[in-house]
């Protein structure tokens, strides 16, 4: 288990939401931190929901971390030894 290393406040996305993106967008073919968030940008609604995105009502959409979100995240993550 990873254990999130962030500050609580200010989190709007779970550490669980990043790695899955990440995933998928692996098995998709996409390759590097910022394609990660071009391919939740694909994703449909339904999908968005179910790995927690978050309603903004300012646009009036579900949204996603941005690319230069999941690049601090991922090159903060602790290394598993």
């Amino acid at each position: 288990m990873i254990e999130d290393f962030r500050f609580v406040q200010g989190q709007r996305y779970t550490l669980a939401c990043y790695l899955t993106i990440a995933v998928a967008a692996r098995r998709a073919g996409y390759r590097g931190v910022c394609a990660f968030a071009e391919c939740a940008d694909y994703l449909d609604d339904d999908s968005k929901i179910a790995i927690g995105a978050f309603w903004s009502p300012t646009y009036d959409r579900w949204t996603l971390s941005a690319g230069s979100r999941f690049r601090h995240v991922f090159s903060n993550i602790p290394q598993i030894r």
